[in-house]
């Protein structure tokens, strides 16, 4: 409890896709402010590959992009 209280938990999975037979993995976290980003985990024979975004939201705003239509909330 004392830790809990002290080191509070950031981050909180919100949902996880899994693909290729497990072999590639994208969750979706939420932060303690409520912002959401994605990470992507994919498994190769030869080497582990791991994409995480370093922004929630994007100021892009590509008309084909569903993240960039929320616009950038702030940098992780």
């Amino acid at each position: 409890q004392v830790g809990a209280a002290l080191f509070p938990a950031l981050l909180k999975a919100s949902k996880e896709i899994e693909c290729d037979a497990g072999e590639t993995r994208k969750m979706l976290w939420r932060a303690v402010d409520g912002t959401t980003f994605e990470s992507v985990l994919m498994r190769y024979p030869d080497r582990n590959t791991v994409c995480i975004s370093s922004q929630a939201g994007c100021g892009m705003a590509c008309p084909f992009c569903a993240t960039g239509q929320g616009g950038l909330t702030r940098n992780l």
